[in-house]
């Protein structure tokens, strides 16, 4: 019974956030396809479009999921339900961490897939490339940790203006 009400959180988290991560996913995809164009500056404005859409999804989704939960009071009413604190902070946990996993994951793939097929990048950018995919991910780890643990906006957003003006 428990894991089925810690699955059924984790569905309704993904339904409320499925819009966001698909805009998120849609701005990655197309500054990939800026890539593809010969251009400087299309490589540019696409290298800076594809992290700025890695770095939205990491910063917004910790706080649409969790701050907001409770800002709008739906708090209450999951802990009318038949759960505990414990199963309502695992199934945030697993459901923000997996929200950002599976697009954050997606993108660099196809992203890395790219860069390895593209003749004219130079080879050597490839551990570069992966240190600057990782921060997003650190970010957002932070800011989720932040947001999960302080359950207050004001936390998570001291949270993200740290972690996003590295």
């Amino acid at each position: 019974m428990s894991s089925r009400v810690i699955q059924t959180l984790i569905l309704k988290d993904w339904r409320l956030q499925r819009t966001q991560i698909l805009i998120s996913v849609a701005a990655g995809g197309l500054a990939l396809a800026l890539l593809q164009l010969k251009s400087e500056t299309a490589f540019l404005v696409g290298t800076v479009w594809f992290f700025v859409s890695l770095i939205a999804l990491g910063s917004m989704l910790p706080v649409s999921n969790v701050i907001n939960e409770r800002k709008k009071q739906n708090l209450p009413f999951l802990m009318s339900l038949p759960i505990s604190a414990l199963q309502y902070a695992i199934s945030k946990m697993a459901s923000t961490l997996g929200l950002f996993l599976l697009p954050w994951g997606a993108l660099v793939i196809a992203a890395s897939t790219l860069v390895m097929n593209r003749g004219d990048i130079p080879k050597g950018i490839v551990p570069l490339m992966f240190i600057l995919f990782g921060l997003p991910l650190v970010g957002f780890c932070l800011i989720a940790a932040t947001a999960l643990v302080s359950e207050s906006e004001g936390w998570a957003i001291a949270a993200t203006i740290l972690c996003n003006s590295w």
